[in-house]
């Protein structure tokens, strides 16, 4: 089971929202100062994550906070046109459940009025 407070790259969204739960949870439970927050939780991305990460810190300068941290890290990895389509996933599997539903239910009724079916 991978650990979710590692990260190292961002082809599994559930890990991605793993880590950045966890890390919040931890931080919230000892009480981490506000301003070490993303420093902390940066020192676990692993590989490409961290590569990723090392750019932005050189290109746009250390997070000044945790907000900023999870601004960047939602942005990378959860792109809208990445939420979009998750969107439209979840609205595909929730519309087949709502037709198998109706189907199941129509099968059922089918027992107890057998006699007007042709």
């Amino acid at each position: 089971m991978h650990n979710p407070k590692e990260f190292f790259e961002g082809t599994d969204l559930v890990v991605a929202k793993m880590f950045l739960k966890s890390h919040e949870n931890v931080h919230i439970i000892i009480a981490t100062e506000e301003h070490m927050r993303a420093s902390i939780s940066s020192s676990m991305l692993f590989v490409e994550a961290n590569d990723w990460w090392t750019t932005i810190v050189s290109t746009r300068g250390v997070p000044k906070d945790w907000i900023e941290f999870k601004t960047q890290f939602n942005l990378k990895y959860f792109p809208p046109t990445v939420l979009r389509a998750k969107r439209n996933e979840f609205s595909a599997i929730r519309q087949l459940a709502d037709e198998l539903w109706c189907y199941g239910t129509a099968l059922i009724l089918t027992t107890y009025v057998s006699s007007l079916i042709l």
